[in-house]
This record gives structure tokens, C-alpha cells and sequence, in this order.
């Protein structure tokens, strides 16, 4: 579970965030070359959903469908996957600033943080990060941290993650759990992380099966924690999973069918973890999983405190931009949004 900070909810400017709720607990470094192998006996490997059209950079109905789909597929399965509609060329920019950032220095290898428990897996992890508020806060603004096309994708990427938690809160499925609290109850979206800029230099680093909040994040008093992640690729358009690696798996799990009077698990959904044990001790049972390969411009949102997930070896540099979400009672989002948080 990587650290994340706390920003306000509007993202035309760059500040240092408010405060932050973790504190680092050790890191690990790169491993050598891994292999990649084909897919254990007990697992399925299922073919990935057709993505949907994000139009990220557009403001009218096809993005209001888009995010209502991504709602309905978050509430059935867990997670949903879009092509998000950013220009090759913007993508390319974002992807050679993430580079020179990695080049230099400014990234450091991923760490893992605790906030309420300490039996919480640490999964071996590879990738090496920076927080992009934070980090253009010390180095003076945009210009001088070289960041400035991944700063504008920040807003973009984190307001339509907002936007499909409102629309999934609008949603009455309380037969599919992936869309509501672990009490039963609606999700409303209380607050957003830092953008979390993140690359796997190759040679077969990797993030092994995790769950990112398994803890409530320390924030009881605030809210469920992050509920939700959005990853966004910045790699070419063109992987090739079968020679660079670096798939996203997903792994499923049966979940029970609200409408069979056995309560059997016909329907695939999340991994879920109510004990982090548990779910990665599920890993080595039978089950399904999707792996989806980290093409540019492909954006991932998925529950981030119930679907199991890891990042397989990647054979060439892997770069991404992930955002948590946090959300919360409607009481709790209306006193978050209304402190700017």
C-alpha cells in the first residue's frame, strides 16, 4: 500500500496538501529479472471487458455516459476499464516527463505504510514513485518540476473519478455489494490523494497481490478511507503485454447470488478482503482473474478496498498515474466537501 496525501478537491493549481495521513514504513528495492510465466492451474484467466469510451477531455454527453457506465460497471464487478480519448502526443509528453523525473532521481522506491494495524501484507513491490503536489510544492511550481502536461491530466483524471462516484452513489443496486459500504450502505465521495506518478523500470519488476486499504487508512473519524483507485497509463499505445509484460491482474472471486435460495456464488466480483490474510491466502484457490495490459491513454477504476490486485513483471519501463479516492456517509462527504477536502 503506497502513501498517499490529501489535496483539495480543485486542481488548477499546484499546493502542498493539506495534511497527510500515513507515515512511510520501509521500502524495497528493485529485484532482479523475472520470467514470465503462463497463468498457475488454479487460475482462469478471463479475456478483458471492451473498454468504454471515456472522452475525458470533453464536457457533454458522451463523457456523462461514459461515467455512467463506468458507475455501473465499478457497482457489478469491482472495477471498470475506459479509454479515456487523451491524444497520443499528450500522453507521450506526460509519459517523457515521468522518464526525466525517474532519470534524475526524483523518484524513490515504493513504500509501505500502516495506519491502525500492523498485520497488514506487505507485498513485494518494484516500483519507484513521487507525489506530484508535493513534490512541485518543493521544487518551486510546474515549471521548474518539468511536469506540467502530467499536472494538467491531474485535474482532468480526478474529476471524472469524482464524477463516477456520484454517479454510483445515485445508483439503488443494493444487491451488488461492489457499489455500496461494507455496511450496506451508499458511498459518497469525500476527498481525493496526491497524483501518485509511478514507474517500473523493467527487468521484471513488479507489485505482488495487495489490496491498497485494507485498514481503513486511519480515518475512521473522517471517513471509509480510500475506497477507490484510478490508475491511468502513460505507456505507448502500442504494449505488447507478451514480449514488455507489466500487466494489471484482477483477481475475481464467486460472489454470492442474492436471488438463489442456497446463497451460491455464481456471480464473479472482487477479491474482497475483509481479512487481508485471507484474500491472499484465496489467491492460491481456484478462481478467476482479468489481466489488463497498461496500453497508453487506458484508464483502470476499481475498489480500492476490496478487489485484489497486482502488477505482474514488466520486461520494459511501466509508468503510470494513480489517484485515490476517498469517500465516506453523506454526512461525512457534505462536511469534507464543504472544508474544500
Amino acid at each position: 500500500m503506497a502513501r498517499c496525501t490529501t489535496v483539495p478537491s480543485t486542481h488548477s493549481h499546484w499546493a502542498r496538501p493539506r495534511h497527510s495521513w500515513t507515515r512511510r514504513r520501509g521500502c524495497t528495492l528493485s529485484s532482479p529479472a523475472l520470467s514470465l510465466k503462463p497463468a498457475a492451474p488454479f487460475l482462469t484467466l478471463l479475456p478483458a471487458p471492451r473498454a468504454i469510451s471515456a472522452s475525458l477531455l470533453e464536457d457533454g454527453p458522451r463523457r456523462a455516459q461514459a461515467v455512467r457506465l463506468a458507475a455501473l460497471a465499478i457497482s457489478q464487478r469491482g472495477f471498470c476499464m475506459c479509454s479515456a480519448g487523451v491524444e497520443d502526443d499528450i500522453v507521450g509528453e506526460a509519459r517523457n516527463e515521468v522518464a526525466a523525473l525517474f532519470t534524475k532521481g526524483a523518484m524513490r522506491p515504493g513504500g509501505f505504510t500502516v495506519a491502525g494495524r500492523d498485520d497488514v501484507v506487505r507485498a513485494k513491490r518494484d516500483d519507484h514513485t513521487l507525489w506530484l503536489h508535493e513534490y512541485l510544492s518543493d521544487v518551486g511550481g510546474p515549471e521548474r518540476g518539468g511536469a506540467q502536461t502530467v499536472l494538467a491530466l491531474d485535474g482532468v483524471l480526478a474529476s471524472f473519478a469524482e464524477n463516477v462516484i456520484d454517479a454510483l452513489t445515485s445508483l439503488d443496486r443494493p444487491e451488488e455489494p461492489m457499489g455500496r459500504a461494507k455496511d450496506g450502505g451508499k458511498l459518497h465521495y469525500t476527498g481525493r490523494t496526491d497524483l501518485m506518478l509511478a514507474c517500473y523500470p523493467g527487468g521484471g519488476a513488479h507489485y505482488g497481490p495487495h489490496v491498497d486499504n485494507a485498514d481503513g487508512d486511519g480515518r475512521e473519524q473522517l471517513d471509509y478511507g480510500r475506497c477507490f483507485t484510478l490508475v491511468y497509463y502513460l505507456n505507448d499505445h502500442a504494449w505488447d503485454e507478451q514480449r514488455s509484460g507489466g500487466a494489471l491482474r484482477m483477481h475475481l472471486a464467486p460472489r454470492r447470488d442474492p436471488h438463489s435460495e442456497t446463497g451460491a456464488h455464481q456471480k464473479s466480483g472482487g477479491l474482497q478482503a475483509g481479512s487481508v490474510q485471507a484474500a491472499l491466502a484465496a489467491v492460491g484457490a481456484p478462481h478467476e482473474a482479468i489481466d489488463i495490459a497498461p496500453r497508453g491513454d487506458t484508464l483502470i477504476m476499481f475498489r480500492a478496498d476490496a478487489l485484489l490486485h497486482e502488477v505482474r513483471p514488466a520486461l520494459a519501463p511501466r509508468m503510470a498515474a494513480t489517484v485515490w479516492l476517498y469517500a465516506g456517509t453523506k454526512e461525512q462527504s457534505a462536511r469534507e466537501r464543504g472544508r474544500g477536502g
